[in-house]
Order: structure tokens, then C-alpha cells, then sequence
């Protein structure tokens, strides 16, 4: 009977150590695309990580998912492919954005924006104007890359430093958001800090801020004023009915509404950039109320039309 119980205890020990190691070890599905691709054999590779995104057992936020798409960038960065590879790193970046993995969600932005910059997957600098084009599918000279993209970035943005914080405009705003952010990240990815531009990236991003404020303040006074006269009581023949919206007003409640939509993933973006730095995005979500007090208005003002 003792023997028994000592057999069985050590199966139960063994089971449990076997299960830790397979939970602390890489995925295989991910390990066998790896082997594909170390070994050169990139359809192999792609067809593999192709299989395992469209599984049900890698989550959509999950480090494995961020991994395969990456390794789906590199291969299509193999095969000649620039721009899906970019696209590939592009999803990539957007899978740990909001998660505060800034090392592989900068990484990720870094090498697409590297891909994207780089014709014929060759990048040719200009800071010094006459040098060699970079092989940017070459892991070996990739980093020099990259250390020349941040260089070029970085002086056709400074001009725009005081511009962004000066702008008043939404949509410029966004894009200068988009922009030093992917400074910040090809920098990071150059060096393994970004201190020289991280300041710069924090006033645009406060600047943006202050920006959706304003306009979201705007829309809901607007929004709340249509949705009053939409309700004024008119009488007509003995019978009491209501105002409803003009043609006119009802397109301008559109027109408010795709506009809360750009507002909303600017807000969403720069959420997601706060994150990426490691900071917990709580500048950002009473935007994101505001945003959905700011819907809420829409819809009841557009409700009342008639």
C-alpha cells in the first residue's frame, strides 16, 4: 500500500515539473516556425506562423502573438517583401502597445519604420549625403541602420518641435503625435534609450491633450444645443409637436460624429503610447469619458431629429 502511495506521489511530482517546463518553455508551434526559419527555408516558416495566428490558442494581446508577427516580418523581409513585412511589424508593435513593453512594442515600430524608408530593403542616409546604402535585411548592419534613420528623423523633425506645440490644429496634431513617436522608438531601438527625444514626445503628447479637451468641450455644447432645439414644443393646427433638425443640422451631427471617431483613436493612440512608456495612460482616459459623453450627446441630439 505504501509502495503504492510513493509511486503515485512521484507520478504527481513528475506530471507537475513536466507542465512547468512546458509552460516555461517557448511555445513548439512557435519553436518549429524558428527551426524554418533559421534553417532558410521562409514559405515553410510563414506557412507555420500563418497557422498559429489564425489558431484559437494565441491570444490576441499575448507575447506569442507579438512574436509570430515579427517573425513573419523578418520573413517577408527575406523574401524581398517590404511592404508587408512593414505591415507585419506594424501589428506587431500593436499587439504590446498597451501592455508597458516598451523594448518590443519600439523595436517593432523601429523596423517598420526602418522597412518602410528603405527601397530595395536598402537604406541610404542623409545626414551624410553621398554614403552607401545600409542592408537592412542584414541583422549585422541593421543596428548602423537604424542609427542613420534616427539621425535623418530627428533633423527633419526638429523644425517641427515648436510648430507642434504651437498648432492648434487636431488632425496635424495627431499625425506629430505618430511621428515623435516613431523618433522615440527608432531612437530606442538605435541606442537602448531615448532620452533626447522622450521629452519632446511627452510635451506633443500634453499638447494633444489640451487640443481634444478643447474640442470635446466644443462638440458636447454643440451637440447639447441641437439636441434642445431638436425638442422645442411647436404647435401647428391644435396639436402640439416638436422642432426635430434641419437637413443641414442632422449632416453637421455626422460630420461631428466621424469627427469624435478621429478624436477617439487619437485618444486611443496616445493612451496607448503613455503605456508603451511605461506609464499607466491615466492622462488620457478622462478623454476617453469625454469621448463617450460626447457620443451619448450625438446619438441623443441625432434620435430627436425628427
Amino acid at each position: 500500500m505504501r509502495t503504492s502511495y510513493i509511486a503515485l506521489t512521484a507520478a504527481a511530482f513528475l506530471l507537475a515539473v513536466s507542465q512547468a517546463a512546458a509552460q516555461s518553455s517557448p511555445p513548439r508551434g512557435l519553436e518549429d516556425a524558428r527551426a524554418d526559419f533559421d534553417a532558410g527555408d521562409y514559405p515553410a516558416c510563414l506557412r507555420k506562423v500563418a497557422s498559429q495566428l489564425s489558431s484559437n490558442t494565441v491570444k490576441r494581446d499575448s507575447p506569442e502573438r507579438h512574436d509570430l508577427l515579427m517573425l513573419r516580418g523578418e520573413c517577408l523581409v527575406r523574401l524581398k517583401q517590404r511592404i508587408p513585412a512593414a505591415e507585419a511589424f506594424e501589428k506587431a508593435a500593436a499587439v504590446t502597445k498597451g501592455r508597458g513593453d516598451l523594448p518590443r512594442t519600439a523595436n517593432a515600430t523601429a523596423l517598420a519604420a526602418l522597412v518602410k524608408a528603405s527601397p530595395d530593403l536598402k537604406y541610404t542616409p542623409k545626414a551624410r549625403s553621398g554614403g552607401p546604402a545600409i542592408d537592412v535585411a542584414n541583422p549585422e548592419t541593421r543596428r548602423e541602420a537604424m542609427a542613420a534613420l534616427f539621425e535623418d528623423l530627428k533633423a527633419q523633425l526638429a523644425p517641427d518641435v515648436e510648430k507642434a506645440l504651437q498648432d492648434k490644429s487636431l488632425t496635424s496634431t495627431q499625425r506629430r503625435l505618430k511621428q515623435f513617436w516613431e523618433l522615440y522608438a527608432v531612437e530606442f531601438a538605435a541606442t537602448g534609450t531615448a532620452t533626447s527625444t522622450e521629452r519632446t514626445l511627452q510635451d506633443v503628447g500634453g499638447h494633444a491633450r489640451n487640443l481634444i479637451a478643447d474640442e470635446l468641450d466644443r462638440l458636447i455644447s454643440r451637440l447639447e444645443h441641437l439636441s434642445d432645439l431638436a425638442g422645442e414644443p411647436v404647435w401647428g393646427a391644435n396639436v402640439m409637436g416638436y422642432r426635430g433638425l434641419k437637413t443641414s443640422e442632422q449632416n453637421e451631427i455626422r460630420k461631428m460624429a466621424d469627427y469624435l471617431m478621429e478624436i477617439q483613436r487619437t485618444v486611443e493612440n496616445g493612451r496607448r503610447i503613455a503605456q508603451a512608456l511605461g506609464r499607466t495612460g491615466e492622462n488620457w482616459d478622462f478623454l476617453l469619458a469625454d469621448c463617450a459623453v460626447a457620443r451619448d450627446a450625438a446619438q441623443q441630439a441625432y434620435d430627436r431629429r425628427y
